[in-house]
């Protein structure tokens, strides 16, 4: 069990002279005790307080979600289920319990008196801490969303009390303790997704503010205060992935349940936040002092818009990189500047310089870099590092750099980061149904299978893949399904193939597979690199889609057809005749025996290597390809059919 508790030194030279952690604690059972900050040198706010590893403390309980301080203790509860675990304060599991009659907790908050529970329903159950028994009245709660987190502000209802409740991307809503709703923050002004804990702070300076732990930012790890005075989103922010990550070797993370407090450490408010990390859940606790902040310029994020992981070599696009960044503290520089710099399989291929002015203190903005992965299949990265203009004094440059790694492939398309978050996702547990995510053809292509990844798969299910065109952001049109697969509980990861490939014009794909009715496929996910409006599910019982808030990248590829020179089979046989050749400017088709349906030409070089590819609409009897941009070479003519690929040399001059 590794736990850490840094203890903080109040004193004005040291202050300054503190030095950062980059190294993790060596593992003790014992209380760790550290004069250093495991943030910036210069930050009180930020700092970790406590830590411990929950998974190994609790001999093994992944998954936990809740997270409370009861009585001196730290209380989690398991997601989803009904088991809840106690803690002491230094990280040892006192036991693992259940409150006959709660189950599926998500959140616990507390009045001084009773914890009342958040299950993701309209119901908040009231408990008795002492007896660990359901305590009622409960609380039947008037508000539209569920309530995933749950906070309870003893200044609500002209001092009566009352919750502030929501989910995932809802508005932020204000409950009696009788249930009715007394207000709301629209999600368009607080702005954040993800919301899975929340918290009333009324200790800090400039209060009060509701801190929320979300599954936004870069890292799907991050705190963030919203102004209980005007509903908007603060500077005050952080992601709480990087540190984490430095003292435990979290491969992933995802925002959990948290509270606040000032009984942890004397004289300090605490945000306290459970941390579902791959592969293990974290308990922490930072310091908030929003009074305590620097002049720094901060890289916030990294993206590419389209948020793809891998692309297929015959699909490689311009992609617009999203480089965000603010600034904390009271004085604001002339100018931003952003050096990106991009790296094939480790070395530099070329750079960006761009900038921003006329900011605002404790502004932020976006600046968008075009990059264009042209160096053939392999591994890229994106890096973004970030200065002020001279004049400016940046406080903490160890903020200022992100990178972002992707990799052009022979043929598969991915929008997670191959590490799976350990949570399995399935649609219904009674109905059956398609679990699809969103992938943009820019060139026609041709699908040979979709391959998925099951995190606890079971014997004798089955599932096959689907494709749907998709009309107005939501999956319209079904295309093709694959062939049935059973499913081993021996086996996770499965390519489900189209017993003749299936030939996509350009346009948007939903790619999915099925789940049968009282089973569940218990798809992969991971917490990178979720963009939104990306997961839909199909339910059989009202034969409709629907978008997906849950924030993550699901384990479903599309694997679109490849042919290696080795297997290119010269037929004399062929349905098509090229001219001229050679060629320099264009190559006229002509079909012998045309097909009654959409198929595929393709230009492919000896490497098999995808060059550029065109539709052919059906009963079509010639086709032309412009080839001024292909360099000179010897190169193959691939016509794909329903009933098969017939290929032929040509010669590029």
């Amino acid at each position: 069990m590794k736990i850490t508790f840094i203890v903080l030194i109040a004193v004005c030279l040291s202050f300054f002279a503190s030095a950062q952690s980059e190294q993790a604690p060596p593992a003790t059972n014992n209380l760790f005790l550290n004069h250093q900050s495991t943030t910036s040198p210069l930050k009180a706010h930020w700092d970790v307080q406590l830590s411990f590893n929950a998974t190994d403390s609790a001999a093994g309980s992944i998954g936990q979600a809740a997270i409370a301080l009861v009585n001196n203790e730290i209380w989690t509860s398991k997601w989803a289920s009904d088991t809840m675990i106690r803690f002491d304060i230094d990280g040892t599991m006192i036991e693992k319990f259940s409150i006959a009659g709660l189950t599926g907790t998500r959140s616990i908050t507390s009045d001084g008196t009773y914890l009342y529970f958040g299950t993701n329903t309209n119901t908040i159950y009231r408990v008795d801490p002492v007896t660990k028994t359901l305590a009622p009245p409960h609380i039947t709660s008037a508000a539209i969303n569920t309530s995933r987190f749950l906070t309870y502000d003893a200044t609500l209802n002209g001092g009566a009390g009352g919750f502030w409740s929501g989910n995932f991307n809802t508005d932020i809503e204000a409950i009696s303790m009788t249930g009715t709703l007394l207000t709301s923050i629209p999600a368009t002004t607080h702005t954040l997704t993800g919301m899975y804990g929340a918290a009333v702070d009324n200790y800090s300076t400039g209060g009060p503010y509701l801190w929320v732990f979300h599954q936004g930012g870069a890292n799907n790890s991050q705190v963030t205060a919203i102004s209980l005075t005007t509903g908007l989103p603060t500077t005050f922010t952080y992601d709480m992935f990087p540190v984490l990550q430095s003292i435990y070797g979290s491969t992933s993370g995802l925002a959990g349940g948290c509270f606040v407090t000032n009984q942890l450490i004397p004289g300090e408010v605490s945000f306290m936040g459970l941390f579902q990390g791959t592969p293990e859940n974290i308990v922490f606790a930072i310091e908030l002092d929003p009074t305590v902040i620097i002049d720094d310029i901060i890289a916030v994020s990294l993206r590419p818009q389209h948020g793809y992981t891998q692309i297929p070599a015959s699909q490689v696009f311009v992609e617009n990189f999203e480089a965000g960044f603010r600034l904390d503290g009271p004085n604001v520089p002339d100018t931003v500047y952003a050096e990106l710099n991009y790296y094939f399989e480790g070395t530099i291929t070329g750079s960006d310089h761009l900038y921003a002015t006329g900011l605002s203190i404790n502004g932020s903005d976006t600046l968008i870099a075009d990059f264009d992965p042209t160096n053939g299949v392999g591994q890229y990265t994106v890096e973004l590092i970030l200065s002020g203009s001279s004049s400016f004094t940046d406080g903490d440059q160890l903020n200022d750099t992100l990178r972002f790694n992707f990799e052009v492939t022979d043929s598969v398309f991915a929008r997670d980061n191959g590490i799976s978050n350990g949570t399995p996702y399935n649609v219904s547990t009674v109905d059956w149904a398609y679990a699809a995510s969103m992938y943009e053809l820019f060139q026609p292509d041709t699908i040979e299978a979709i391959w998925i990844q099951l995190e606890t798969p079971f014997d004798g299910d089955t599932t096959f893949g689907i494709i749907y065109s998709i009309s107005g952001g939501v999956p319209s049109t079904f295309v093709a399904a694959s062939d049935t697969t059973i499913i081993s509980s021996t086996i996770n990861t499965y390519e489900l193939t189209f017993s003749s490939p299936v030939i996509l014009p350009a346009g948007q794909y939903a790619f999915g597979c099925y789940e049968g009715s009282n089973t569940t496929i218990n798809l992969s996910q991971s917490n990178d690199l979720y963009t939104a409006g990306m997961n839909f599910f199909y339910l059989g019982s009202t034969l409709s889609w629907s978008g997906s808030s849950i924030p993550t990248a699901r384990f479903i590829h599309p694997v679109f057809f490849r042919q290696t020179v080795d297997a290119i089979d010269e037929s004399l046989a062929l349905h098509f005749n090229v001219y001229p050749v050679p060629a320099n400017d264009a190559i006229n088709i002509t079909f012998t025996n045309p097909t009654d349906q959409h198929s595929l030409v393709q230009i492919i070089d000896n490497t098999g290597r995808i060059i550029s590819s065109m539709q052919v609409l059906p009963n079509s009897t010639q086709q032309q390809i412009d080839i001024s941009n292909i360099a000179s070479g010897y190169y193959y003519i691939n016509w794909i059919h329903h009933s098969g690929t017939e290929t032929a040399p040509i010669i590029i001059e």
